[in-house]
């Protein structure tokens, strides 16, 4: 028998694709505003059709372009770590937002937090190959775990914690 608490996580789980497109809309928003607003510029916003190329947006600002694959948990979650594609290291300004956000259904997304993974702007991300390779997620018929040579694993620590969208579009653009 379901409990209230398993009906509403089956429920999430089930409209995460939603949520995970809504929190990209806002922070893209919020850049926008940051850019148009406080600092009197464009920003281009590029998306990739397909996420085999180690990113999911294209963003450029006064020359500078950065390639970024975009992560999101739940405030308080027990996340710790976030698969990147290795590919993102030879995109110019390769980097990861990893967005936080606060689950509150009630009032909707009232704060976001930024954990970001990259150099400074016009810089590109190190190579990945010293981070640990992730593995799948399923163990095959002989219940072992496969290696997914493509994808490394970060851990939170390696994620410079940032308070705002203005100090994030700092760090992506200077």
């Amino acid at each position: 028998m379901m409990t209230d608490a398993m009906d509403e996580a089956a429920a999430q789980f089930m409209r995460s694709q939603y949520r995970e497109k809504m929190i990209e809309h806002v922070v893209i928003a919020e850049l926008w505003k940051e850019a148009w607003f406080r600092r009197q510029t464009v920003l281009e916003v590029l998306r990739s059709e397909v996420d085999g190329s180690g990113f999911d947006l294209l963003l450029e600002c006064n020359g500078t372009q950065r390639h970024v694959q975009l992560k999101a948990s739940i405030q308080g979650g027990s996340t710790r770590h976030q698969n990147i594609n290795a590919s993102l290291a030879a995109r110019a300004g390769g980097c990861v937002i990893w967005i936080v956000f606060d689950g509150n259904q009630d009032d909707g997304l009232t704060s976001l937090h930024y954990l970001f993974f990259g150099g400074g702007p016009g810089r590109n991300l190190p190579s990945l190959d010293e981070y640990k390779v992730a593995k799948h997620t399923r163990a095959n018929a002989k219940g072992v775990k496969g290696e997914r040579p493509a994808i490394r694993r970060l851990a939170r620590s390696q994620f410079t914690q940032i308070d705002s969208t203005a100090n994030l579009f700092t760090a992506l653009f200077g």
